[in-house]
This record gives structure tokens, C-alpha cells and sequence, in this order.
């Protein structure tokens, strides 16, 4: 029987991805690299987009009003954002840990638009696109 190899194409590049997630009690979660390239800052401050739908975290200094601090969490490696009452000013709510399909970083801001964000587990949209989703079980 012949086989219908399909090429993965989610490799090792997968690594440079920037990862950031948001859970149900408002954290938001900033994978190494996206901390890197954000500047690994000390604290930043929080903005929302209306128009867009979008979070955007600008890093600052600790003692700017306003600022939220960068938490570091057991490995050290990634950052957390503790935003309950920002999440809970713009109706931003999930029952599920959420993570952002394509965080990116703008000028000095890292953009999280929540339009474009999965269930944590659900697998890579670009996979289910391609039709190669396996039945949950």
C-alpha cells in the first residue's frame, strides 16, 4: 500500500515563535522570547485597542504610575503579567487558559489581538486548516 506522506511543517523554527498566553484569572503569561524581544523589561504599562481588540504591553520603568510589574515565575525564563482588573475593566474573559495565535512585537509594544487567539490545547490552526486534525479523545 502506497503511503500519503504529508511534510510537517511546524519544525524547529517553532522555537523563535512568541508565546503569550492569557488565563481565566487575567495573568497573562510572556514566553522567553517574546520577553526578549520586548527588551526583558522590569514592568510595563497595559493598553487596549477598542477598534482592534488588541492588548498591547509597552515596557517602563517600575515606578512609572500605572505600571504592572514582569513576575518572575518558578524557571525564571518567562514573565507574568498580573492583569485581573485591567481584563475585568475591558470585559476581556475567558473559562479557559487562551493562548494568542500570532503576538507580535510593534515598535516598543508587544500586541496581543484577541480576535486571534485558540483554546490552549486545540491544535494549530494552520493544521486544522490543512485538514490534518486528530478527533479529540
Amino acid at each position: 500500500m502506497a503511503r500519503a506522506w504529508e511534510e510537517y511543517k511546524f519544525g524547529a523554527a517553532q522555537a523563535e515563535r512568541l508565546h503569550v498566553t492569557l488565563n481565566p484569572k487575567g495573568e497573562i503569561m510572556i514566553g522567553a522570547m517574546a520577553y526578549g524581544k520586548m527588551g526583558r523589561p522590569d514592568a510595563v504599562v497595559l493598553l487596549y485597542d477598542r477598534e482592534t481588540d488588541s492588548i498591547g504591553l509597552r515596557h517602563t520603568h517600575p515606578k512609572t504610575p500605572n505600571s504592572y510589574p514582569m513576575v518572575t515565575k518558578k524557571n525564571g525564563r518567562h514573565r507574568v503579567v498580573r492583569a485581573a482588573r485591567f481584563c475585568r475593566d475591558y470585559g476581556i474573559k475567558f473559562d479557559r487558559l487562551m493562548v494568542f495565535n500570532a503576538p507580535k512585537i510593534e515598535g516598543e509594544v508587544l500586541v496581543l489581538e484577541l480576535r486571534e487567539m485558540r483554546p490552549y490545547r486545540q491544535a494549530n490552526p494552520a493544521i486544522v486548516a490543512a485538514g490534518a486534525e486528530r478527533p479529540q479523545t
